[in-house]
């Protein structure tokens, strides 16, 4: 996506740095106060805590988002686990191309991209296979049921001499 929109990927430099003999710090509010510092007028969506406690180079992750009526991210602010420090911050309104169009994925899979009315198609197209399956198999069964009838008619008919 990024070589078609000719922008660069974001760098992935966003890691820890493991202080010995201290372990990560637990999540609290202070990390929330950090992010909303960062990104002061984004609305928090979502917190990524550090994949694996065995990985040690492992970031909080606030997910931020610059618009109040969505609950869809296109922020971040990565935190190191072991100072508290801002390692990244990702803004949505000032990202590239392809990234915006990375994060517009988020909205196009869980149908929100049009509000309310996208997600009542979202409902119809997910049912669409189910009544499939039912009209096929009620097809197939009068096609069944109409063959199986032929038989037992052409059988037993009067026309025909039981010799």
């Amino acid at each position: 996506m990024y070589a078609v929109t000719f922008s660069s990927m974001p760098a992935d430099d966003a890691k820890s740095s493991p202080v010995a003999n201290k372990s990560p710090l637990p999540f609290s509010d202070r990390f929330l106060e950090v992010a909303d510092a960062a990104l002061p007028e984004f609305r928090t969506i979502y917190v990524a805590l550090p994949a694996d406690s065995d990985e040690p180079n492992g970031a909080f992750i606030i997910r931020k988002s610059s618009s109040p009526h969505s609950n869809i991210w296109d922020s971040s602010v990565f935190i190191d686990s072991y100072s508290g420090k801002v390692l990244r911050v990702d803004n949505g309104l000032t990202a590239s191309l392809g990234t915006k169009l990375e994060n517009a994925f988020g909205s196009l899979h869980y149908g929100t991209f049009w509000g309310l009315p996208s997600r009542i198609l979202y409902v119809f197209v997910g049912l669409a296979p189910l009544i499939l399956f039912i009209t096929g198999f009620t097809m197939y069964r009068y096609r069944y049921r109409a063959k199986s009838d032929r038989t037992t008619k052409s059988e037993t008919s009067p026309l025909q001499g039981n010799e």
